[in-house]
C-alpha cells in the first residue's frame, strides 16, 4: 500500500509501531493478565495512517480512496470490489 501511495503523490506513515502493550508504561500488563495479544502484535506491524485533516478537498479524499482501493485487493479487506473510480460529484 505505501508504495502505491507514494506513486499517487499521497503521504503515509506508521504512527504506533510498537503495540501498546509494549510500551514501558504498560510493558507489565499483559504478562501480568495473562494476555496473549496476536492481532495487536500483527495490527502495529501493518496498520498504515492515510491523510484525513480538515485541508483537504473532496476531490483530495476521493483521490486517496481510490488508490486505497486500487492497492488493497478485495479480499484482504472483506468486501466486494470497489465500485467505479470517485468523483468529486456528489451522489
Amino acid at each position: 500500500m505505501r508504495p502505491a501511495a507514494g506513486a499517487h503523490n499521497i503521504a503515509t506513515g506508521v504512527y504506533y509501531p510498537t503495540p501498546i502493550h509494549r510500551l514501558a508504561p504498560y510493558a507489565d500488563t499483559a504478562p501480568r493478565h495473562g494476555w496473549d495479544l496476536p492481532h495487536t502484535e500483527a495490527a502495529a506491524g501493518q496498520v498504515l495512517a492515510l491523510p484525513v485533516h480538515p485541508g483537504l478537498t473532496t476531490d483530495d479524499l476521493h483521490r486517496i480512496a481510490n488508490a486505497a482501493d486500487a492497492a488493497v485487493p478485495a479480499h484482504e479487506h472483506g468486501r466486494p470490489a470497489a465500485p467505479a473510480a470517485r468523483t468529486g460529484a456528489h451522489r
